[in-house]
């Protein structure tokens, strides 16, 4: 059922089995899975079924770095930020989770293989074929691609509708037994059990003044980048440092996939485009785009990245008219590049974000790298133009910030989502991610909060 926290009793006490905390991808999957089996679960969200200019603009903070929009690159309302996302679906390659020499804090604590059965699962959620699509689905739509060698390949994309994960899974929240959908309600804090390693207390607040507190067995932030590690800093009542950040690591490595527009080609010949467009196919839409061989990454020493391609509309057989070039990079993880609180106040009465994301030198020498490849392959096509265009970083995917790493002195939380050091905090969504790839982290965040479930699932009984 849905009830609007303004509603409540003031000082009310809730008790849940298990409480969630935002209703975006990763919490109503959370919900979905766990909902029934005698379990009472609680999913908290900020913002009520509609967007409300109030509560959206709890998501506004400072930016000391780059400009970068705070306020804006998230949605504070139920199904959060799936309600402007435009769905482009890919899992992360198997390097992202891998520990690569030239990549400091790289490494997942586990590899792909790990995460493969939970895309599988995760890809109906997001109204996709539970198989990948490939490059012969492409070529059975009539697609021929440009015959690659050396360092790049053609990655292939899925397309979700997109799925708005609020409207879709609404009905089925409402009649889930045992779940309380909690509107307009916004966490305030996490209080801990003094001398004990675990969350006793959520306690909570509207914007209209009231409060109240959910008492649960487990807790779970599905906040997203930011959030997640804004609401750890404000907990842990006596600790200054917040919870979960004994060695200083919350908030730290936030990432972006940041965008260079810097490039045109314009082609020596005709050359065929229509493989790098929309395709409808038996999988539902489906595009190619260029990405670097892992073979390539290793030599080179770079980070993963892809190429999207525009041609001119309407003539996909292009033949000396200019193609331009969407680089999408990942960002190697930097502990500069992070979260805190800030001086200024909310509505609520609490810190505001503080956001430092900078494009460091690190970050260019990658690029530079990078061109010198692109340069040397796509040449062979044609002329590559370029214009002195600074990387882009409002791809609005926040990664990073509350990262995974079973030893504690490297991540905020271990191998399963939980926060290190308190027995019932986990974390979901994409705040965990180690680094990031250049994909689109939905369906990596949809698959992450499907593992997480499987987990809790065997701790409720």
């Amino acid at each position: 059922m849905f009830v609007d926290a303004r509603s409540l009793p003031a000082d009310e006490r809730l008790d849940a089995d298990l409480c969630i905390v935002g209703a975006g991808a990763a919490g109503i999957v959370l919900a979905l899975t766990l909902a029934g089996a005698g379990r009472h679960i609680i999913l908290v969200e900020s913002g009520d079924l509609t967007p409300d200019p109030a509560t959206q603009d709890l998501y506004r903070g400072q930016s000391v770095g780059l400009p970068y929009a705070l306020g804006a690159s998230r949605l504070r309302y139920f199904g959060g930020t799936t309600n402007h996302w435009q769905g482009a679906c890919r899992a992360l390659d198997a390097p992202d989770l891998a520990v690569r020499d030239w990549v400091p804090h790289s490494g997942w604590p586990f590899p792909r293989s790990v995460l493969d059965p939970y895309y599988e699962r995760a890809r109906p959620l997001c109204d996709l074929a539970p198989a990948p699509a490939t490059v012969d689905d492409l070529r059975a739509a009539g697609g021929r691609p440009i015959s690659w060698s050396g360092p790049l390949e053609t990655a292939v994309w899925q397309m979700s509708p997109p799925t708005r994960f609020g409207e879709k899974y609404r009905a089925a929240l409402e009649a889930a037994p045992g779940l309380t959908v909690l509107l307009n309600a916004n966490l305030i804090g996490l209080a801990t059990v003094a001398d004990t390693s675990a969350v006793a207390l959520a306690r909570c607040g509207t914007l209209t003044g009231s409060r109240f507190a959910i008492a649960a067995g487990r807790y779970v932030l599905a906040c997203g980048g930011i959030e997640n590690a804004r609401l750890l800093l404000l907990s842990g009542g006596g600790d200054p440092h917040g919870l979960g950040n004994r060695h200083d690591l919350v908030g730290r490595c936030f990432m972006e996939h940041p965008r260079d527009r810097s490039y045109t080609l314009v082609p020596y010949e005709r050359t065929p485009m229509a493989f790098y467009v929309m395709h409808d196919t038996g999988r539902g839409p489906v595009m190619g785009r260029l990405a670097l061989s892992e073979e390539a990454m290793r030599r080179e020493h770079l980070l993963n990245m892809s190429i999207t391609l525009f041609p001119p509309r309407r003539n996909y057989l292009v033949r000396r008219r200019r193609i331009r070039l969407l680089i999408n990079l990942e960002q190697a993880p930097d502990p500069d590049n992070r979260v805190t609180l800030g001086a200024q106040r909310d509505a609520l009465g609490l810190p505001k974000v503080q956001l430092e994301w900078r494009w460091r030198e690190a970050d260019q020498r990658n690029l530079e790298r990078l061109r010198g490849v692109l340069g040397r392959e796509l040449g062979r096509l044609g002329r590559l133009v370029s214009a002195p265009v600074p990387p882009d970083p409002n791809a609005h995917h926040h990664l990073g910030t509350t990262r995974m790493h079973r030893d504690q002195r490297q991540g905020v939380v271990g191998v399963h989502g939980r926060v290190h050091g308190l027995a019932n905090l986990f974390v979901a969504g994409s705040s965990v991610f180690p680094t990031g790839g250049y994909a689109n982290p939905t369906l990596t965040i949809v698959a992450l909060a499907l593992r997480l479930a499987a987990h809790l699932r065997a701790r409720l009984g």
